[in-house]
């Protein structure tokens, strides 16, 4: 995997290296946008990391190169634990994700692996067809975490279609967040305080496998339904999960939310979308975004 790193403090870039390069990453540094554009020139990565506002007014152009070269590029912002309020604003300029610094080896190697898998489960993308019920169009598929990039990329494709102009990593993310969600709390009801130690002891994968060979979890299902109609793109994802109190979420802004790689989902959905209603015992969730907003 190629990786470029743009950010001022070499310091940084060498814990990117140090950190990515033993996991087989290819990792190109720059100190500002101008070099990351000229790397650009002789290499596309599939992962850009970025130090917002370090670049000046290249910093956009960086972004918008990076997007029409390679639209499918993930962008990560790098943001100091004392600038919070900034993750907020890489997300909503572009950004598809973001760390903060100084870096954690664990989140960034947890950031890499969803990456990584995003990329490599494209390719499945043909086996979601088998599971679609009707035309509006409605998806059903197993609580399998394999198939829900291919899932979100066969709705990406459908809104690239209908709104061409459309930057679809904010709803990339959004949807791809909600869909784990949905499988990982909502169908194998694994609860907050227990991914966050499985997290810590390197234990998720096994936990999620073991939870989708026992009842009632192994025969749940993820029900996805969208359409696109006058410019809105409309979804709604429902687990046959117990549903949770919706009432009482938590703000990522604050008990140092945002450092958390596990709970930011509902956080990141409700900064791409322009409603996210839950519905019934929580379990179901309405996603609107209007494809002519200038926020993504």
């Amino acid at each position: 995997m190629r990786v470029l790193g743009v950010h001022q403090d070499a310091a940084v870039c060498t814990a990117l290296r140090q950190a990515l390069e033993p996991v087989g990453c290819q990792v190109l540094t720059a100190c500002s946008a101008v070099e990351a554009l000229e790397q650009l020139d002789h290499s596309i990565p599939e992962v850009l990391f970025v130090q917002p506002r370090c670049c000046g007014d290249e910093a956009g152009r960086l972004i918008s190169t990076l997007h029409q070269r390679c639209p499918h590029s993930a962008l990560i912002a790098l943001v100091d634990k004392n600038q919070e309020e900034l993750a907020v604003e890489a997300l909503r300029q572009g950004a598809g994700n973001y760390l903060l610094l100084p870096l954690r080896p664990p989140m960034l190697l947890a950031m890499i692996e969803r990456v990584r898998e995003r990329i490599a489960n494209r390719e499945r993308q043909a086996r979601v067809i088998d599971h679609i019920v009707r035309k509006r169009t409605e998806i059903r598929f197993p609580s399998d975490l394999s198939l829900v990039p291919a899932v979100v990329e066969y709705i990406i494709v459908r809104v690239a279609e209908s709104a061409p102009d459309c930057e679809t990593n904010g709803l990339q993310l959004g949807l791809e967040e909600t869909l784990r969600n949905a499988i990982e709390h909502g169908n194998l009801e694994i609860g907050f305080d227990e991914k966050a130690h499985a997290l810590a002891d390197g234990t998720l994968l096994t936990l999620i496998d073991e939870r989708r060979q026992q009842e009632p979890y192994r025969s749940r299902q993820v029900r996805v339904e969208f359409s696109i109609e006058d410019g809105t793109f409309h979804c709604e994802i429902e687990d046959e999960g117990r549903g949770f109190d919706f009432r009482k979420l938590w703000d990522p802004l604050t008990d140092r939310g945002l450092e958390r790689l596990n709970g930011r989902g509902i956080f990141l959905t409700r900064t791409f979308f322009d409603e996210v209603i839950y519905k019934d015992r929580g379990n179901r969730v309405e996603l609107v975004k209007h494809l002519n907003s200038e926020i993504m």
